[in-house]
């Protein structure tokens, strides 16, 4: 795998409606435009490809780093919650993608664990991404293979 560096933005279909329980009952919420990243920075070089969200109003504040497998490691910030950065190792760019599912399936986890007093729009946020992840790396894939030929 050779270098690669490009940036895009969210997809409005990315933050669809989603079902959220509220002290026992379920109801509609899509992430606040704050927690929506308005750019999404892609690197990639030899077997790494980090991907790394950027929001508006984007305080600097200590990340929480979750080892999810040797091959997936996500970054979250420690008082918003927001998903700062995925990182994953792997042979090729197919693999790179499997992974951005594996990362995927570790933010549905994330959403049912308690967190502070902003639990829903934690929960809402993280699962805006858990959808959005794996159709971003599918989109990932056809843009490294565009300029590099991966």
């Amino acid at each position: 795998m050779t270098s690669a560096e490009f940036q895009f933005h969210m997809r409005p279909e990315w933050n669809s409606s989603q079902h959220v329980e509220v002290e026992g009952h379920t109801t509609n919420a899509s992430a606040s435009p704050y927690d929506v990243p308005n750019n999404i920075m892609v690197s990639a070089n030899g077997g790494a490809v980090h991907v790394g969200f950027r929001y508006d109003m984007m305080v600097n504040e200590p990340m929480n780093v979750l080892d999810v497998t040797p091959n997936v490691q996500m970054m979250l910030g420690q008082e918003t919650g927001r998903l700062l950065t995925v990182h994953v190792r792997a042979a090729d760019i197919k693999a790179a993608t499997a992974l951005l599912r594996v990362a995927a399936d570790a933010l549905a986890s994330l959403r049912k664990q308690p967190s502070s007093t902003q639990s829903i729009r934690r929960s809402v946020h993280l699962g805006m991404l858990q959808h959005a992840l794996p159709e971003m790396g599918q989109f990932i894939e056809t843009r490294l293979r565009e300029l590099r030929g991966f």
